[in-house]
C-alpha cells in the first residue's frame, strides 16, 4: 500500500518534468544554438575584490577613524564634566547640583543625538557610493553581455547548479578594475 503510494507519487513527478520540460525541449530544437546564452556572475566576489568597492570602503573607514576621534574627545570630556559634578556635589546645595545635573544630562543626549545623525550621515554616503559603484557593475555587465550576446545572466547565490564555464565574475572584475577605480565617497555631514 505505502510502496503504491510512492510509486504514483514517483509517475506523477516524472510526467510532471516530462510536461513542463516538452515545450522547452521543442523550443530548443527550433532555436538557433547562438541566441540563447546564459551566464553567472557572484555580485559578493565583484564587491570583495574590484578597485572600486575597495576604494570606498577605504575612504569610509578614514570617515569612521576622524568620526570615532571626534565621538572619543567628546566622551572623555563627558567623563571629565561627570567627574567634576560629582565633585561639586558635596559643595554646592541640592537645588544647584540638580540644575548643573540637568544641563549635564542634556549635553550627554545631545551628544547622543549628534552621533545618531553621524551614523546615518555615514550610512547615507555609503549607500550614495555604492549605488555609484552598482551602476559601473551594471554598465560593465551590460556591455559585456552585448558584446558576447548573452541573453541571460543570473546571481550565483539564485542558482542550485551551474558550470563554472558560465562564471563570468573575473571576466567583470577585471573590465570593472580597467574601466572604474575609484568613487568619490561624500563627506559625511557633522
Amino acid at each position: 500500500m505505502v510502496f503504491s503510494r510512492y510509486l504514483r507519487l514517483a509517475l506523477v513527478s516524472l510526467l510532471a518534468v516530462f510536461v513542463i520540460s516538452a515545450p522547452a525541449l521543442s523550443q530548443e530544437k527550433t532555436a538557433d544554438a547562438s541566441t540563447l546564452r546564459i551566464a553567472v556572475i557572484n555580485l559578493q566576489k565583484i564587491n570583495n575584490e574590484a578597485v572600486v568597492f575597495k576604494n570606498i570602503r577605504k575612504q569610509l573607514e578614514e570617515y569612521r577613524s576622524s568620526l570615532q576621534g571626534l565621538i572619543q574627545a567628546e566622551e572623555d570630556e563627558l567623563r571629565k564634566a561627570d567627574r567634576e559634578l560629582a565633585r561639586k556635589r558635596a559643595i554646592v546645595s541640592a537645588e544647584a547640583y540638580a540644575q548643573e545635573r540637568r544641563k549635564f544630562e542634556k549635553r550627554v543626549v545631545d551628544f547622543q543625538r549628534q552621533v545618531q545623525k553621524r551614523k546615518q550621515s555615514m550610512n547615507e554616503v555609503r549607500s550614495k557610493a555604492m549605488v555609484e559603484a552598482n551602476k559601473a557593475v551594471g554598465g560593465v555587465v551590460a556591455n559585456f553581455a552585448a558584446q558576447n550576446k548573452i541573453s541571460m545572466i543570473l546571481r550565483t547565490d539564485t542558482v542550485a547548479f551551474f558550470s563554472k564555464k558560465m562564471d563570468i565574475t573575473d571576466i567583470i572584475v577585471t573590465a570593472l578594475n580597467e574601466s572604474v577605480t575609484t568613487v568619490k565617497v561624500p563627506e559625511p555631514k557633522e
